[in-house]
């Protein structure tokens, strides 16, 4: 009996302890830098986990987040200009290159620092085939970006594309 209890007791802790998984960041409307939850096509979002953020991308290994005028690159912060980022990883999954697209300029991370670089890549080619239209793009995840359209926030992969839920203070 005690065999039996003791079993019960410890699945019941092992299930208390699983949720959803953490599929990604997104920047709600709010400046709120919320976990996207759960798996393909079935998305929630969770509670604000940094405040007054400005843009966000995450590689799956690697989250930047954009304040006014900082920048954090897996919670290191540094200076920035000022305004929203696009965000380049590379193949592993380490940041690449910074678009700054208020100064109009790019820095690459290498080592630990930034430092100046040219601008190679063109965020707006970076999404096609969206019919509303799109005001910025991040990256959610490894593979999956965030785009946000004038009327909703949608998640891409490839040729998928689902509709994200709206922030509340609720969710």
């Amino acid at each position: 009996m005690k065999r039996i209890a003791f079993l019960l007791l410890s699945v019941g802790i092992a299930f208390s302890q699983i949720g959803a998984p953490t599929f990604g960041y997104i920047v709600d409307p709010n400046g709120g830098l919320r976990p996207v939850l759960g798996v393909e096509g079935a998305f929630t979002l969770g509670q604000p986990i940094e405040r007054d953020v400005v843009s966000a991308a995450f590689s799956g290994k690697t989250l930047v987040v954009k304040k006014e005028t900082t920048i954090s690159v897996n919670g290191r912060q540094f200076d920035a200009p000022a305004g929203s980022i696009v965000v380049k990883f590379d193949s592993r999954g380490q940041l690449d290159v910074v678009r700054f697209l208020d100064a109009e300029q790019c820095w690459s991370f290498r080592d630990g620092h930034f430092r100046d670089a040219a601008c190679q890549f063109e965020p707006e080619r970076m999404v096609k085939g969206v019919a509303t239209p799109v005001k910025n793009v991040s990256q959610m995840s490894e593979e999956w970006l965030v785009v946000y359209a004038e009327d909703r926030v949608l998640a891409i992969r490839g040729e998928k594309s689902y509709e994200l839920p709206e922030a509340t203070d609720e969710n």
